[in-house]
């Protein structure tokens, strides 16, 4: 449960800092390989997890993986506090009365 959870509040704010930090031509492929990095975390975490539980013990495992979370929350806090670029683009919401192409055209 608390994976679960902790992916729910990681992942906005991944996709909201890399929607700022990206330029807009980037940002799809910036946006694919946070998701591919994602998928290949779930699949390859627990394999490597198994590996150092079997081959070190509970402690070590467990150290590991408190050590890379706490690499995690330090780089999001540091880039948290990162001023915005001045150049960055403002996000704004339009709505196809206001001019936004609809879906399809």
């Amino acid at each position: 449960f608390a994976t679960i959870a902790g992916a729910t509040l990681c992942t906005p704010v991944l996709n909201t800092l890399l929607a700022n930090r990206t330029p807009t031509h980037l940002r799809g492929r910036m946006m694919g390989t946070a998701s591919s990095s994602s998928a290949y975390g779930r699949v390859f975490g627990p394999m490597l997890g198994g590996v150092m539980l079997a081959g070190f013990g509970f402690e070590i495992a467990w150290l590991s993986g408190l050590l890379v979370a706490g690499l995690i929350v330090a780089w999001t806090v540091s880039q948290m506090r990162k001023p915005a670029e001045p150049n960055a683009p403002q996000h704004t919401t339009k709505t196809i009365d206001e001019g936004a192409p609809a879906h399809g055209t």
